[in-house]
């Protein structure tokens, strides 16, 4: 009867625990213990996804990892759903070693971010500051504040249906814009070194705000980065005769890698419409 009994006390603890987030900050007085009470989790499942061992010390202000679902669509602030993100934990630790916890995390912050996924660090890293670990660009306050505030337009919550071609939008850093590039209503964001970077996943809702996944992170002008020169142009307005497999020639790639790059054109590579823009060279999109 009493072990029936703890079996009972043990699910209904499990049962009203709070949903874990996929990225926390540590506060003052938080212990892995308390963590996985908290959310229903084991020490070890904690201590394994993190490297930690039962008895390390969690200093206050440093991310760990929980596991978790990771696909919310909607949360209470723009924090918060990078937080229940899986693949914005990259996102989570940089807006936090930025200092930009606070400001995101308050529910009546209105403005449109966008928020690259954890591939779009690892694709910077890998291919643009290939000297440079993410360690290393959490801890340069200056140009990750730069980069992110490249991320976030204040003061508007735009949708999707709003991001119309050839648009500009002002960015939280001073002086940059990023314009929006719709072509066969596949948007992505013009940025001032030449990049056109993908929205993966939109119309998020955060508190106010409105989340737009990207494929890269948008590297501004300002910055001082030199990107990868792509090896061809970045885009090509389809002319009579153009076909899919002659573009991809030309520029030393193949179809398959110009539908990725186009997804409007996966339904039939073998129809190019006149006008249309067709990205070259994964090279914009870092």
């Amino acid at each position: 009867m009493r072990g029936a009994m703890l079996l009972l006390l043990a699910a209904l603890s499990l049962a009203s625990a709070a949903a874990p987030p996929c990225s926390y900050l540590i506060k003052a007085g938080d212990t892995i213990y308390a963590l996985a009470q908290t959310y229903g989790l084991t020490v070890d499942a904690i201590t394994a996804v993190n490297q930690l061992s039962n008895a390390d010390v969690l200093q206050p202000g440093i991310v760990i990892d929980l596991p978790c679902s990771g696909n919310a669509t909607s949360a209470t602030s723009v924090l918060d759903l990078l937080a229940n993100r899986s693949d914005l934990s990259t996102l989570f630790r940089a807006a936090t070693a930025a200092g930009f916890a606070d400001t995101l995390a308050d529910e009546a912050l209105v403005a449109t971010v966008f928020a690259p996924n954890n591939t779009a660090f690892e694709r910077l890293l890998e291919r643009v500051l290939s000297n440079t670990t993410l360690d290393e660009l959490l801890a340069d306050g200056q140009e990750l504040e730069e980069l992110l505030a490249y991320h976030v337009v204040p003061g508007e919550a735009l949708p999707a249906a709003d991001l119309t071609q050839g648009l500009n939008l002002t960015t939280a850093l001073d002086g940059e814009f990023v314009q929006v590039f719709k072509p066969a209503n596949i948007t992505r964001l013009s940025t001032s070194t030449g990049q056109y970077v993908r929205v993966l996943e939109a119309d998020l809702k955060a508190g106010k705000s409105v989340v737009h996944i990207t494929k890269g992170v948008m590297v501004p002008a300002s910055s001082g980065i030199v990107l990868p020169q792509p090896s061809a142009s970045c885009s090509h307005t389809v002319v009579e005769g153009d076909t899919l497999f002659g573009l991809a020639t030309e520029v030393g790639s193949s179809v398959a890698a110009l539908v990725d790059l186009n997804p409007a054109l996966e339904a039939d590579p073998t129809k190019l419409a006149l006008g249309d823009e067709v990205i070259l060279s994964a090279d914009c999109e870092v």
